[in-house]
C-alpha cells in the first residue's frame, strides 16, 4: 500500500515539474475561471460533498494544451492536510491513467486540472468522450496507515 502511494506522490511531482517546465499563462477569462463554458453554459457535478471534503468537476475542456481536461474544485475540511487522486480510471471503455494527484491543506481549497494523454487517446481510438469511470481516493497525506478517507465510485458523462 504505501508504494502505491508513493508511486501516487511521484507521479504527481512529475506532473508539476512537466507543468513547471511547459511555461504558460492562461488566456482566456475561461482559463482563469477554471473551465472553458459553451454556449450552454456548464453545470458542475459533486462526486463528493461531506464533512472531510468536496471535489467537485467544474469544467472541460477537451481540447487542453496536454489532451483532454477535466476541472476540479477540492476542498479540504479537516485539520490533517489531505492527499487527493483518482484510481481505475477509464474513458469510453478503456483504461487510462492521467498522472493526477494534489494535495490540499488543512481548511484550505485548491482548483486543479487533471489531464489525459492526447497519445492515449489516439491509441484507443478515443475521439469522443462519452464517458469517464473513476475511484475519488482521498488519504491523510502525513498517516498512509489510516487507509482512505474517501473511496467514492463516479460514472462522469460531458
Amino acid at each position: 500500500m504505501k508504494i502505491k502511494k508513493l508511486c501516487v506522490v511521484l507521479s504527481a511531482v512529475f506532473v508539476c515539474i512537466s507543468l513547471v517546465s511547459c511555461g504558460g499563462m492562461a488566456k482566456t477569462d475561461d482559463d482563469l475561471n477554471g473551465g472553458v463554458k459553451t454556449d450552454k453554459g456548464y453545470a458542475e457535478k459533486v462526486v463528493v460533498d461531506n464533512e472531510i471534503c468536496t471535489f467537485k468537476i467544474t469544467g472541460v475542456n477537451p481540447d487542453g494544451a496536454l489532451g483532454y481536461t477535466l476541472n476540479v474544485f477540492l476542498e479540504n475540511k479537516t485539520d490533517e492536510d489531505l492527499m487527493f487522486s483518482l484510481g481505475k480510471v477509464s474513458v469510453n471503455g478503456f483504461m487510462c491513467d492521467p498522472f493526477w494527484a494534489s494535495e490540499v491543506d488543512d481548511r484550505k481549497k485548491a482548483k486543479s486540472d487533471i489531464n489525459f494523454s492526447k497519445e492515449e487517446f489516439m491509441t484507443y481510438g478515443i475521439e469522443k468522450v462519452e464517458n469517464i469511470e473513476f475511484t475519488l481516493i482521498v488519504y491523510d497525506e502525513d498517516d498512509w496507515m489510516k487507509g482512505n478517507l474517501v473511496e467514492q465510485k463516479y460514472t462522469f458523462k460531458p
